[in-house]
């Protein structure tokens, strides 16, 4: 007998659990002691790409003969159509295992009735594009899940109703859904949840609803490109939002979505630290330019200037938060670098001048709290100098100035970043940094 095969159960099980999961089991062929030790791997990883009757049947044998305690990790990745009942009956031997963290990754997402009962479930990764099989109970709880990524197409609709309402402490929720039925709701109440992303995408005639039921909420980020109709029920009050929300060119928003991306901000409202991208930006400047919320606990600020519109309502919105010490301003760098046209072609024909009027009186913030600007992006026009040194002239406890800048070769641009130059080192007590990053 080898030096390895005299270690105890308990030591070789521990090295194989380095190894990946079909290789620890093919150590069995090694000799009489191993031939069973690999039933009791803590993790179990299975990659299936060429899912014939006879590795399925094997997987089923593997599964069969596990006798591991609590299994930590136990990973499915099969991209293929398989026979029916496959899955089901790999995540109950799960279930019998004990397993903490379940990754599924397959083609047809199939859920016994077991799993709607697993207690040792802390952490659960579900990726499908096809959930029409699932039968979801009408009461069920996950006591101990504390983690879902919930990455599907076309998701079951009791699933995204029932299951995250159904885990009384769950932490962190990630959301990437594309393709909605009609009438689809997602019921996210959890006192728990602390980080919640959110990404719904594709069209839809009817756009889903999500409810928000989160009141110790931490971190928040909403994405989406179809309209989704939000519902708080509860107090909500994070401290990080994010909000982007897309649509497949500027010129297409609606009234409508201006409305929803009003109620949005209105909602979270209460946040300390608050970013939108360039699409919400344009939203909001074209339908509720003068209808901005109280950010009573706003202290950062990021937001994205879209091509001809965004300075004012930027001003409205910093009239708005008395408390802001950080304010970062993007300006459409995305945009142009999406577009197949150089950026100086597509700049060429816009107006060097467009939205900006000098405030009757700053905002309280600049007077009294604010201390950091970051310009990130294209700044070129005469519009971007007057609300730059605006800024900068009426903040009156600002520290710091940092400039990361994008050349792109138009007419005036030199002069542009020499003015702020000069401008911003004349400020007293605050130090200023600049660079440049050119077109490629």
């Amino acid at each position: 007998m080898d030096l390895i095969s005299k270690l105890p159960d308990e030591v070789l099980v521990h090295i194989l659990a380095y190894l990946d999961t079909e290789e620890a089991i093919s150590t069995s062929i090694l000799s009489k002691r191993r031939k069973d030790v690999w039933v009791y791997l803590p993790n179990l990883v299975f990659d299936i790409e060429s899912p014939t009757h006879a590795i399925l049947d094997s997987m089923d044998g593997i599964l069969d003969r596990m006798k591991s305690p609590e299994v930590h990790v136990f990973t499915i990745v099969c991209k293929h159509i398989i026979r029916r009942g496959s899955i089901a009956k790999w995540i109950d031997n799960a279930f019998r295992l004990n397993a903490q963290d379940i990754y599924l990754d397959v083609h047809s997402l199939e859920l016994p009735l077991s799993f709607f009962n697993f207690n040792s479930l802390t952490w659960l990764h579900l990726s499908s594009i096809d959930s029409r099989s699932i039968r979801v109970p009408n009461v069920f709880c996950l006591p101990n899940l504390e983690y879902i990524r919930f990455f599907l197409i076309n998701p079951h609709k009791e699933l995204t109703e029932k299951l995250f309402r159904s885990c009384p402490n769950l932490e962190e929720l990630h959301i990437r859904v594309t393709g909605h039925h009609e009438d689809q709701v997602y019921d996210i109440s959890s006192s728990s949840l602390m980080l919640l992303d959110i990404n719904l995408c594709g069209f839809s005639f009817n756009p889903p609803k999500v409810i928000l039921n989160v009141p110790n909420l931490d971190d928040i980020t909403i994405k989406e490109t179809i309209g989704v109709d939000y519902v708080v029920r509860g107090p909500l009050s994070p401290i990080c939002a994010y909000i982007s929300l897309q649509r497949c060119c500027l010129e297409l928003h609606s009234q409508e979505d201006g409305d929803r991306a009003h109620n949005l901000l209105n909602m979270l409202s209460q946040s300390n630290s608050i970013s939108f991208d360039d699409s919400t930006t344009y939203m909001l400047s074209k339908y509720h330019l003068n209808n901005v919320p109280t950010f009573h606990h706003l202290n950062t600020l990021e937001m994205t200037i879209p091509r001809l519109c965004g300075w004012t309502y930027l001003f409205n919105v910093l009239e708005s938060c008395r408390d802001l010490l950080v304010l970062t301003i993007t300006k459409d760098c995305n945009h142009y670098e999406d577009s197949p046209l150089s950026i100086t072609d597509q700049i060429r024909d816009l107006p060097e001048d467009f939205d900006w009027t000098d405030p009757h009186t700053p905002p309280a913030c600049l007077l009294s709290r604010l201390e950091e600007i970051v310009l990130i992006g294209y700044f070129w026009m005469n519009c971007d100098m007057k609300a730059i040194k605006y800024l900068l002239s009426n903040a009156k406890v600002l520290k710091s100035v940092s400039c990361r800048a994008r050349r792109n070769g138009v007419k005036g641009e030199k002069a542009f970043w020499k003015e702020v130059d000069e401008y911003a080192k004349s400020l007293p007590s605050c130090s200023y940094e600049i660079s440049f990053k050119d077109e490629e």
